[in-house]
């Protein structure tokens, strides 16, 4: 039995240039960085002579952290990031001034994935505004805002 989320995880290129990113530029907390290497972390990956460098952070509404990870060695090559492709992942969150955020989010080097911001039109989630952005690596971030009263 499943108790509970105990983080979500992405592999990144660049350490440094994610913690700016999802720090500086969509504002999430971050928690700690772990550097590298560390024994276990081969026992863990399956790769002789692991070397990671990871920072977490908090997100906000939830007691599970987002992780980052570079692997320093073995350096892995880049996936096809395309969402349509099966093992593909996003994660989304809530901000209050979405079309800030996305300004905000491309001067940190993140690129704008929907041709335009969507307003949803039906359901539960009506009148909420909602874009797909990458981050530096192609992760994508689902931005989601909820009607303004």
């Amino acid at each position: 039995m499943v108790t509970r989320t105990h983080h979500i995880g992405f592999t990144v290129k660049d350490l440094d240039r994610s913690v700016r990113f999802y720090q500086e530029g969509l504002g999430l907390e971050l928690i700690n960085r772990i550097p590298g290497p560390n024994p276990y972390q081969s026992k863990i990956t399956g790769y002789p002579d692991t070397h990671l460098a990871i920072a977490f952070f908090k997100l906000p509404g939830s007691d599970a952290p987002l992780e980052l990870i570079q692997y320093v060695a073995p350096v892995g090559e880049p996936l096809d990031m395309e969402t349509n492709r099966p093992g593909n992942g996003h994660f989304g969150v809530v901000v209050d001034d979405l079309e800030g955020k996305i300004k905000r989010l491309q001067a940190y080097g993140g690129k704008l994935q929907s041709p335009e911001i969507v307003s949803i039109p039906t359901g539960p989630n009506k009148g909420a505004k909602v874009v797909y952005f990458r981050d530096p690596d192609g992760i994508t971030v689902e931005l989601f805002q909820y009607p303004q009263d």
